[in-house]
């Protein structure tokens, strides 16, 4: 574990130094890349415990989307079961009326809504309103393609601190192969 100033001074080392040496195309090894970057990021490995927790807890979620019924087939039912209340709400009114009245007392002015909410039954139709809500049966296959992309994603970022040294230092950076010449700290080898 390298504290602040040992870690900067690796970095420049691995980084800066085969250019001091006149060996400027001359990449890091792959081994001592890897080194330096674990030595620097090893308060950030401790973190690993932690975030496997974190992507556990968030698969766990992602799966209870895709259980039975799903919840994009609960949300796209909330509309037909509104419609079904008022309709039900329109049929019973005059129960409904009189408990009202039962419980608050006849209201003072006169009463005009029987006229109403017949009128408002005719402009209304509830049932035709949730047939234009009703759900296709693949209705939840984005959602069921976006949770299972997410769930992958979520897989391949299990390792992500303890796979970070290795990332930083990928070919681009390091040279990977055993036969490349490459800077060892020290000089090429």
């Amino acid at each position: 574990v390298y504290k602040r100033q040992e870690c900067t001074r690796a970095m420049m080392k691995l980084v800066y130094c085969p250019h001091c040496r006149g060996l400027a195309s001359v990449k890091p090894c792959a081994n001592y890349c890897r080194n330096v970057m674990k030595g620097c990021l090893a308060n950030q490995a401790d973190l690993d415990t932690e975030w496997q927790n974190l992507i556990d807890t968030m698969l766990q979620v992602a799966s209870s989307f895709s259980a039975d019924p799903s919840v994009d087939v609960v949300i796209y039912s909330l509309p037909i079961r509104i419609s079904e209340a008022i309709l039900y709400m329109q049929e019973n009114t005059e129960v409904f009326t009189s408990k009202v009245f039962q419980a608050c007392g006849t209201p003072r002015v006169a009463d005009t809504q029987s006229s109403g909410s017949e009128e408002r039954k005719k402009r209304v139709n509830p049932a035709s309103t949730a047939m234009e809500y009703k759900p296709s049966p693949t209705v939840g296959v984005p959602l069921e393609m976006q949770i299972s992309d997410v769930s992958s994603k979520l897989r391949e970022m299990q390792q992500y601190w303890v796979q970070l040294p290795a990332a930083l230092c990928n070919s681009k950076v390091a040279a990977g192969a055993a036969g490349d010449k490459c800077w060892n700290g020290m000089t090429k080898a």
